[in-house]
């Protein structure tokens, strides 16, 4: 669990004149290729420890580790960008969009000893990258330790955030993640864990404006004074499938929510906090507040579908917050919530349990294939390649599905003997529509590659 990370290999919006500069084949190092860029390029990093503080410059580009060609989990951590307590490790100030993204590296030793500069990890000021599946680390800051988002939107997404804590004397927010004056920040599938900040040791959320908070595991985060795993001032949010696990603060020991908010929590678990001493959520008096279909450690919450009975995690000792097949969390959650993967009841929490019933249930795997997708994320299209070691290439087909097992669109596929395994590959091009050519919505779909009774299922994340 503590090296928990879902694998998406990443790139966004290549076009066909996009080129791919190599650190350090081309370039001694990482700002040196970015500042030789053009929107759209991909400047991709070989395994090592580069020792830099990072601006793009407004570059639109994606700055990616191999985990970007090979979706192996194992470069994130070979591949380090070391800010050396000598400002933010990687800086975002010039109006960069989602098209900016930063994948597949640890990000660490950033330190920010001003109180007008912020976001030791990693700062946007005024800019939306998308930050996913990094390891964001032992970074120190006024606020904003991991990450800081200033006038931004940013997307947080497949990263693990850990061990961010504050300079010592200050009192700043957000050790984690601090989003300030922001507007539709998404903080999904994240593990945010030993962060220790004055307020809001995971996440602090100030002035700022639909942020959307899914399917992340807080636990062992650490406020001084106020949200151990969050903080909230003059914010709205949605929060959805989270898990919270043993934070801790002087008050408001998982969530602090201060006058004048608008939070709204679904389909969680708040678990393992200190009830005897303090309020595991601390509200204020005018803030609006909703808590349904979530499972609460001594629950006074009167929302509907609440419980308040032990998750049965599966080693929550060793941060293993899977749940056991017997968990009351298990199809409890909101039922007009999207399903889960495996077609069931959404449960309460981050990592949903598979039942085993999901669009797969009735196929053998097919082995000794190559089948991927590129870029993922994507907007508009993305390539969905694949091979198959198989000499019977009949009903082969590729089907998309979304998250409720829903089909979504169907492509009969006809292999050709150039297209066996080892021989070469074939591919098919989605461009985000259903069968009938409408446009789908943002989200995360299944992509299915079936050949007979044999099959097997990966996912991508459609962003618009």
């Amino acid at each position: 669990m503590k090296m928990l990370i879902v694998i998406y290999a990443l790139m966004l919006s290549l076009s066909l004149h996009s080129t791919i500069i190599n650190i350090p084949a081309d370039y001694s190092t990482i700002q040196a290729g970015i500042n030789a860029s053009a929107d759209t390029d991909t400047v991709l990093v070989q395994p090592g420890t580069y020792v830099e503080n990072i601006d793009f410059n407004g570059h639109l580009i994606t700055l990616g580790s191999l985990f970007l060609t090979t979706a192996d989990t194992s470069y994130i951590s070979l591949t380090v960008i070391d800010g050396n307590a000598d400002g933010s490790v990687i800086t975002f100030q010039s109006g960069e969009d989602s098209t900016a993204v930063i994948t597949g590296f640890t990000i660490q030793n950033g330190m920010i000893a001003t109180m007008l500069i912020d976001g030791g990890g990693i700062q946007c000021d005024s800019s939306s990258p998308t930050i996913s599946n990094n390891i964001i680390k032992d970074n120190i800051a006024e606020m904003g330790s991991g990450i800081h988002c200033f006038n931004s939107s940013a997307k947080i997404i497949n990263n693990v955030i850990r061990n961010n804590s504050n300079i010592v004397g200050y009192s700043p927010p957000g050790g984690g993640i601090f989003c300030e004056s922001s507007t539709d920040c998404l903080i999904m599938n994240n593990i945010i864990h030993d962060n220790v900040n004055m307020d809001g040791g995971g996440i602090a959320c100030y002035l700022s404006n639909g942020i959307i908070i899914n399917n992340n595991v807080f636990y062992n985060n650490l406020a001084q004074h106020l949200g151990g795993a969050i903080r909230f001032r003059q914010a709205s949010a949605t929060l959805s499938n989270n898990t919270f696990y043993d934070n801790d603060a002087i008050d408001g020991l998982c969530l602090y929510i201060e006058n004048g908010c608008d939070i709204t929590i679904t389909n969680s678990i708040i678990w393992n906090h200190d009830v005897s001493n303090e309020d595991v959520i601390f509200l204020g008096h005018t803030s609006t507040f909703s808590i349904i279909y979530s499972n609460i450690e001594d629950c006074i919450w009167g929302g509907i579908g609440n419980i308040d009975e032990d998750p049965l995690f599966v080693d929550p000792d060793n941060d293993d917050f899977h749940l056991q097949e017997n968990s009351p969390c298990i199809d409890a959650g909101d039922p007009n919530s999207p399903l889960d993967p495996d077609g069931t009841i959404t449960d309460m929490g981050a990592l949903y349990f598979n039942q085993g019933t999901s669009i797969e249930n009735d196929e053998l795997q097919i082995t000794n294939y190559e089948l991927s997708n590129y870029p993922n994320p994507f907007n508009p299209t993305t390539t969905i390649s694949f091979s198959l070691n198989t000499e019977n290439t009949e009903d082969t087909e590729l089907i998309i599905y979304n998250l409720k097992g829903q089909k979504i669109k169907t492509f009969p596929v006809i292999l050709s003997p150039e297209s066996v395994f080892g021989k070469g590959q074939s591919s098919i091009v989605w461009d985000g529509t259903d069968q009938t050519g409408q446009p789908v919505s943002s989200g995360i779909y299944l992509y299915k590659l079936k050949c007979g009774r044999y099959s097997s299922t990966k996912k991508m994340i459609l962003l618009k």
